[in-house]
């Protein structure tokens, strides 16, 4: 049985004094690492949590993050991180689906934290993540937790039990709570095997969210591979440097929106970032004339492309450096999401769930024991993606005659802005509420820093009238900052088919034309 509590016992074991995991300055060898973890599991039983019961965490990165996602599976506790992006009406409807018994929160959250404790019956203790700061009333001290309690060595749980719930974005309602087993997550981090061996001294930087299915698993993946993990709270490209030069990480995680922002920083040309031998990165292709830039900068460093999903437990393929040609008969693929993964299995549809013939667009679907359980209390959205074993990605793509896997749209209309998914029927039901707002459409439009921006295209109300930053404001109210509007187009009226269904490939050619126009 599958334990992911058995990676982080073996690698303790296997390497104790090797570093683990650093934040702001502060090592901590694996054995240290595992001792917490096992001591958060003996806290969390003091305050009466049980198998089954989930534990929510609206926190920005930390190596505290970290032991939470461990620490509760010696409980079958299930730790269920929260975007801390997300306005009160987003977050409010998710806690009160999954009903944590336990909130933990950083520094910056205290507040919030009280408020969703009002609104979300369902949670009965506040725990805080702090260092020498003053526990807040009503907050049970996450340290002096872990300094009281007996240490849990033995874990009962692995296998199918659920050893996460991470919510991602949805179509229509709320977002879905995607059910994540021990073997779920435990694959995933298997199928780093095929980049790595384990106990070679590496070191990452982690600066995504770790809310994010993309930086969670990835704690599962480096403390599987024996990679000393450098936590940042969030991407800062000043403070990425310091840390590479600092600890001569070897490897990072970046987006296209990183990379630029990493090469245009004013002191870039001040670190010795030349322990650097891989970047990884994802949510969408990197444009060519940013490889080449990377490459030029970095000629020892291998690049690779992943593409994933929260119901795959993170990846899905991946393009390997020995790819990443930007001249000659292979510069092609570098518009591709590269072959499966070694534990995955990937077919493109067509709509009756047939095989099509390379070069044919159709859905793709995956299958393997990475892919998720469900969505949590969603059986009839489960039954609809889950068919027959395979999972609908609901993205389109093709695969080609050496069986590279392309994607050419999404199906679900969703945006990809600086590596947020962003779901454009989400804001367009925000911007709807606005009462100078007839009608709306929400697209991603093409960007040279983050890859898509959020253009909202609407039409007013007879005599009334609304501003991008009226409306911007308008929709701040509903959603997270990042999925607001960052252009608005004004018509007349919208394009309709003949069902009276927004015409969005109309509607994105206009918007292009016009930007390409001004």
């Amino acid at each position: 049985m599958m334990k992911l509590t058995q990676i982080l016992q073996r690698v303790a074991h296997q390497f104790p004094d090797q570093p683990g995991i650093t934040f702001e300055g502060r090592t901590r060898t694996w054995r240290e690492v595992l001792q917490r973890c096992e001591q958060l599991a003996g806290g969390l039983r003091g305050l009466g949590l049980k198998a089954g019961d989930r534990l929510a965490i609206l926190s920005h990165n930390s190596s505290t993050m970290a032991e939470l996602f461990y620490g509760p599976l010696w409980l079958g506790v299930v730790p269920v991180p929260f975007n801390w992006r997300w306005a009160l009406p987003e977050l409010v409807p998710c806690l009160n689906d999954c009903e944590p018994t336990v909130l933990v929160v950083d520094v910056g959250h205290i507040e919030r934290a009280r408020e969703l404790k009002t609104l979300c019956p369902s949670i009965q203790t506040l725990i805080y993540i702090g260092n020498n700061e003053e526990t807040p009333a009503g907050f049970v001290s996450y340290e002096a937790m872990l300094d009281g309690a007996g240490p849990i060595s033995y874990c009962p749980f692995g296998g199918e039990d659920l050893a996460a719930i991470v919510y991602t974005g949805g179509t229509t309602g709320r977002s879905k709570g995607v059910m994540l087993s021990h073997t779920n997550l435990y694959v995933n981090a298997m199928n780093h095997l095929e980049f790595d061996s384990v106990g070679q001294g590496l070191s990452i930087v982690l600066s995504g969210p770790m809310f994010h299915i993309s930086a969670l698993c990835r704690v599962y993946i480096h403390t599987f591979m024996d990679v000393h993990m450098v936590i940042l709270p969030q991407f800062d490209a000043l403070a990425l440097m310091e840390n590479v030069q600092k600890y001569r990480v070897t490897s990072l995680i970046l987006i296209s929106a990183m990379a630029a922002l990493l090469l245009d920083h004013p002191r870039y040309s001040e670190f010795d970032l030349s322990s650097l031998r891989k970047i990884n990165y994802g949510a969408a292709p990197m444009p060519p004339s940013l490889i080449k830039r990377l490459q030029q900068e970095f000629p020892e460093v291998g690049f690779y492309h992943g593409y994933g999903a929260t119901e795959a437990s993170g990846i899905i393929s991946t393009l390997p450096a020995k790819d990443h040609h930007l001249e000659g008969a292979a510069a092609k693929r570098l518009g591709s999401v590269g072959k499966p993964a070694t534990y995955i299995e990937l077919q493109i549809v067509d709509e009756q769930g047939r095989e099509v013939a390379p070069g044919v667009v159709g859905e793709v679907v995956i299958r393997g024991p990475n892919v998720m359980q469900g969505y949590w209390k969603m059986p009839e959205e489960t039954a609809r993606v889950l068919r027959d074993d395979w999972y609908h990605t609901g993205d389109a793509g093709y695969r080609d005659e050496d069986d590279y896997v392309f994607l050419v749209d999404r199906m679900k209309d969703m945006i990809i802005s600086g590596g947020e998914n962003i779901y454009s029927v989400e804001v367009e039901r925000a911007i709807d509420l606005h009462p100078a707002v007839r009608q709306c459409a929400v697209i991603g439009r093409p960007d040279d820093k983050w890859g898509e921006v959020v253009h909202a295209v609407i039409s007013l109300e007879p005599g009334l009238a609304v501003t991008e930053a009226e409306l911007v404001a308008h929709c701040r109210q509903h959603i997270a900052g990042y999925k607001c509007p960052r252009g608005l187009s004004v018509w007349d009226a919208l394009p309709l088919s003949g069902a009276g269904k927004l015409q969005k490939n109309e509607i994105r050619d206009r918007v292009n034309a016009e930007k390409d126009s001004a």
